[in-house]
């Protein structure tokens, strides 16, 4: 992702609130499910609080458009390397 500064171009990275949906599935045309910003912070506060703190372990936990190049890239890295 590349920001550019404002005074160049009107893009720019955008605000993120607890209430945004982050994920939504769909089965047979219909939501099923649906997580928020929130859920997931809360979901990743909760794996670090239960199984990486006392392991030394330093998660990183990132949510990504598949679309865009660095999510597709990210993708395939993990799972080239486990």
């Amino acid at each position: 992702m590349v920001y550019v500064n404002p005074a160049v171009t009107s893009l720019e990275i955008p605000e993120n609130s607890t209430s945004d949906v982050a994920f939504e599935s769909y089965k047979g045309g219909k939501s099923v499910a649906s997580f928020s910003n929130g859920d997931l912070v809360q979901h990743a506060t909760s794996l670090w609080d239960n199984h990486f703190k006392d392991a030394g372990e330093h998660p990183v936990f990132m949510s990504l458009n598949l679309e865009t190049p660095l999510a597709f890239a990210t993708f395939l890295a993990n799972n080239a390397n486990h």
